[in-house]
């Protein structure tokens, strides 16, 4: 008798060790996967911020006071701006704004000479905040002398019954176009 015990405890034993090791595997995948959505959003937001930082310095570059507004229009979520932004001697109108598709939201910016680019990894939100001379808030596009640009984004493909974690991005920069 004494033997089946130990032969039942043994199996007890063993099941709650391996089921304990299935557990961590189980936990250090999802980690990875976090991990890697991690890395790709960390990858695709700073690609996506190095070109609106191109964009946003050249905000009036290559215009003359008769070439009409700077800042076209300006909200919390938008902006549409002119500025010789490729170098070819002609004004280029850009407008950076957030699109809904579905249940997501991407960013999307449009070159006004019919280059459209919606960027494939969804926002969580997009804000710009515009800053007079003194530093206070301002949507007036005559006393703009900075702009603050904020983007979050959070990945929908990280299974939120494994995790409780958000995975995403966050980029903040402020620009000081100098030719406003």
């Amino acid at each position: 008798m004494n033997q089946i015990l130990d032969i039942v405890g043994s199996y007890i034993i063993g099941g709650v060790v391996l089921l304990m090791i299935l557990g961590m595997i189980y936990f250090f995948n999802n980690r990875r996967q976090e991990t890697v959505y991690s890395q790709l959003d960390q990858y695709s937001i700073m690609e996506v911020g190095n070109i609106i930082e191109d964009d946003l310095n050249k905000i009036g570059y290559g215009m003359s006071s008769s070439d009409g507004d700077k800042l076209v229009s300006i909200d919390s979520t938008s902006i549409i701006f002119r500025g010789d932004l490729d170098l070819n001697k002609v004004i280029d109108t850009v407008q950076y704004s957030l699109i809904q598709q579905g249940s997501n939201k991407y960013l999307q910016r449009r070159d006004y000479n019919g280059k459209v680019t919606v960027w494939t990894f969804p926002v969580k939100s997009f804000n710009l905040i515009f800053h007079t001379s003194s530093g206070g808030a301002t949507l007036n596009k005559l006393l703009t002398k900075s702009i603050l640009v904020k983007i979050e984004t959070e990945d929908s493909n990280v299974d939120k019954s494994i995790s409780q974690n958000n995975v995403g991005a966050s980029w903040q920069r402020e620009f000081y176009p100098q030719n406003f």
